[in-house]
């Protein structure tokens, strides 16, 4: 993205630039809790000279197109999300099913049972 007018979000084009264009680097990656698999990164861009002909879209449409990849990115990261659910529910009940405690295992426990069924509700709840 890059502003080329000065008409608030419709002065913002989006252009495509080489990996290895002069200036332009990436930086590293981003550490989130749970979300290991799917890598973001900030791009840093000093300096990148790039042609006209780099030009996606019309010069102006660069915000809708932002957007555009923004909505159609949202399902994907909810379902990542649904799925770390699944896996933090599943870790929880393995782990209470193996933990003892005042001599009995503590899924046996009313009030982890309790907050168990709350987490798979939740998690049920995410799915539609």
């Amino acid at each position: 993205m890059v502003r080329t007018g000065d008409d608030g979000p419709r002065g913002i084009s989006c252009l495509l630039a080489d990996a290895g264009a002069p200036g332009l680097s990436v930086a590293a990656p981003e550490r989130k809790m749970g979300f290991r698999s799917s890598q973001t990164a900030q791009v840093l861009l000093d300096g990148v000279r790039l042609d006209a002909d780099r030009l996606i879209g019309a010069e102006g449409t660069g915000f809708n197109i932002a957007l555009s990849a923004l909505d159609s990115g949202r399902l994907g990261i909810a379902a990542c999300a649904v799925g770390i659910a699944q896996a933090a529910l599943d870790a929880a009940v393995e782990y209470a099913r193996e933990r003892r405690q005042f001599g009995q295992r503590i899924i046996d426990h009313q009030g982890l049972q309790f907050m168990l069924a709350d987490m798979a509700t939740q998690v049920a709840a995410a799915r539609e």
